[in-house]
């Protein structure tokens, strides 16, 4: 049972300083395949998944997310996000700026990951409760803004991930190469191989680093692209399924329809069945 969401608030401009800005925080409920973007911020935004589940787009790289997942929205970075076709999307943000902003941020996982799990729910709950504190102040409503912020910081440098290596900063380039690379040519035969090739790297280093940065080994991320691109045709053309399964790169029909009924939960023929069927209900709707 999804919770009330808390409405957000901002903190009056007038009350910024160059230093660390808490701009609002809050907790909302995104509703099954509603989605938000392509958009920019000015500023750091970080949401928290509650319950649910959802997608994180930004870049070529599609994160799918569930409960304890959280995602940041980096100042003048497009990205998109949107609640599942079958999943209501509750999460609990906080947007901040100021002169120490990355320097903080750069102290968490978020330093090198726009994707990171959060092992202590206890972040939501600062979230929440600055919400509904910052109500209860007037002049200095902006101190204890920067104070809970600093708080929900630091819990986040707590969780840190001591895993975190050095590596992966210099190749960061590199892996967004390899990923301009599977966007151009997921329907061709592309392996490991020449995935590693491309960047001159051992293929089971360029593995290792790539799955750090991306959150997938290769082989998965081409899958999951090549399930997307499909996903679409199903429902903007009438192409034969079999077809399809072709154009996006799979050899071998069995093997795309297991794999799109393990990723969708249902068959890519069913799939766009209840997508047409849908799409008349909407028309028909609108016609009254």
């Amino acid at each position: 049972m999804l919770s009330e969401p808390i409405s957000f608030d901002f903190i009056p401009t007038h009350l910024y300083n160059d230093y660390l800005n808490l701009c609002h925080c809050g907790t909302d409920i995104c509703h099954a395949g509603v989605s938000h973007g392509p958009l920019e911020k000015n500023y750091y935004l970080v949401h928290c998944v509650l319950s649910g589940t959802g997608s994180f787009t930004v870049g070529n790289i599609k994160y799918h997310l569930a409960p304890g997942d959280a995602f940041l929205i980096r100042p003048h970075q497009t990205v998109l996000y949107a609640a599942d076709e079958s999943s209501e999307w509750e999460y609990a943000f906080f947007a901040f700026n100021g002169a120490v902003a990355k320097q903080l941020l750069d102290r968490t996982s978020f330093e090198t990951k726009d994707v990171i799990h959060i092992n202590d729910i206890g972040v939501c709950d600062l979230i929440k409760e600055t919400t509904k504190g910052i109500a209860g102040h007037t002049d200095s409503k902006d101190l204890y803004a920067v104070t809970q912020l600093m708080k929900i910081l630091f819990s986040l440098a707590e969780q840190k991930d001591t895993s975190d290596s050095a590596e992966y900063h210099p190749l960061r380039s590199d892996i967004k190469s390899v990923l301009d690379y599977i966007a151009q040519h997921y329907a061709e035969n592309v392996t490991i191989a020449k995935l590693a090739e491309l960047i001159a790297l051992d293929r089971s280093y360029f593995c290792r680093i790539f799955k750090k940065a991306v959150g997938m080994s290769p082989k998965q991320y081409l899958i999951e692209m090549r399930l997307d691109k499909a996903r679409l045709m199903l429902t903007e053309t009438t192409l034969p399924i079999t077809r399809i399964s072709l154009l996006v790169g799979f050899q071998s029909f069995p093997a795309f329809s297991r794999l799109f009924v393990s990723k969708y939960q249902q068959s890519p023929r069913k799939y766009r069945e209840i997508f047409v069927s849908e799409k008349q209900d909407t028309v028909c709707l609108g016609s009254r």
